[in-house]
């Protein structure tokens, strides 16, 4: 075999490494299980004895009115109800059940909802206050997970999560452009995290996603109102605003 055939046979060998490899950067990651969930959200919180993520929250109950409008777009039994039991959560970000809600760390809140339907079963939606998430599957949420948990103040630059988000630059946007700390859970907006499909009597589709908005307005802390907020103010305003009357969202 001559010197050139042999170059040729490994520059050969090299492009189909070379391809192997970006098909392999490119393909699907495998979904990760519960626990290695669990792990992930571990690995960046810590293991706290509570829940994995928005360990920190507050139960309420309410009732729920549909929209009769929405009887236009799903057959579904809770919007043909004229009011429906909602029990729901107000909560922090992270799985630390003791995270102040003064910080910026404590960001996306997150609020929980679950409808009780009579005869059917319940309905329960999972939102926060980001318009929003940072990833497209669970596996690279993992990922991200990981990654901050990899890079704290004496992990080496660029750490892993510096270069996640190089690649990801929408969990940088995720990560950059939180709202500050909320005035009051009443005063957030909250927006699904999943889109779903809607079916009305007639067979035809419609994409939806949900969102919460406050009656009361979106309100935000600047820095000054900020420094007047203890650790816990987010659980005693709405605690004090329910025991005035009830608290509205559309």
């Amino acid at each position: 075999m001559s010197n050139l055939t042999k170059n040729l046979s490994v520059a050969a060998v090299l492009t189909a490494t070379t391809n192997a490899l970006a098909i392999a950067q490119t393909a699907p990651l495998p979904e990760p299980k519960a626990q290695q969930m669990t792990d992930a959200y571990y690995s960046a919180f810590g293991d706290n004895h509570s829940r994995a993520v928005h360990a920190k929250g507050i139960l309420f109950e309410g009732m729920f009115t549909p929209d009769p409008a929405a009887r236009s777009i799903t057959k579904a039994k809770l919007f043909a109800l004229s009011t429906a039991a909602v029990l729901g959560r107000f909560s922090n970000f992270t799985g630390i059940p003791t995270i102040p809600d003064n910080i910026g760390d404590a960001t996306p809140r997150g609020l929980a909802l679950k409808f009780t339907v009579p005869g059917d079963s319940e309905v329960d939606i999972v939102m926060h206050s980001f318009d929003g998430f940072p990833v497209k599957t669970a596996a690279e949420f993992a990922q991200l997970l990981v990654a901050i948990g990899a890079s704290g103040k004496d992990a080496p630059k660029p750490t892993p999560l510096d270069k996640y988000l190089a690649s990801h630059p929408i969990a940088k946007t995720f990560l950059t452009t939180q709202k500050p700390p909320p005035v009051s859970f009443a005063t957030t907006a909250f927006f699904g995290v999943n889109s779903l499909k809607f079916t009305n009597a007639q067979g035809q589709p419609t994409y939806i996603r949900y969102r919460v908005m406050p009656v009361a307005g979106e309100q935000y802390l600047d820095a000054a109102e900020l420094k007047t907020k203890d650790a816990n103010y987010l659980q005693s305003d709405i605690k004090e605003r329910l025991a005035k009357g009830p608290v509205s969202f559309i």
